[in-house]
């Protein structure tokens, strides 16, 4: 679950997502999980609602939500597995 703080700055950028989607582009936002067998991805309502509800909004509003697991070096980052994501 994210955020694990309150994030008023999360909030912020997905709703500047939806204006970006708003003039036609493309728009995601991708949450990178650094954990193996993780079975899916969900805001942590308890902790933010408020983060929770503008992740909801966005979705319903085309913005995409992506999560992947990753796999972490000295100098890089891959995508390993897409996760599940419940909203």
């Amino acid at each position: 679950m994210f955020p694990d703080a309150p994030t008023e700055r999360g909030r912020k950028h997905l709703l500047e997502l939806i204006e970006v989607k708003n003039t036609g582009r493309g728009a995601g936002v991708l949450f990178l999980i650094q954990m193996d067998d993780v079975k899916s991805f969900s805001p942590h309502d308890e902790m933010d609602r408020e983060f929770g509800d503008a992740l909801r909004f966005a979705s319903i509003n085309g913005v995409d939500v992506f999560a992947y697991e990753c796999i972490l070096g000295e100098n890089f980052i891959t995508l390993s597995k897409r996760i599940q994501v419940n909203l």
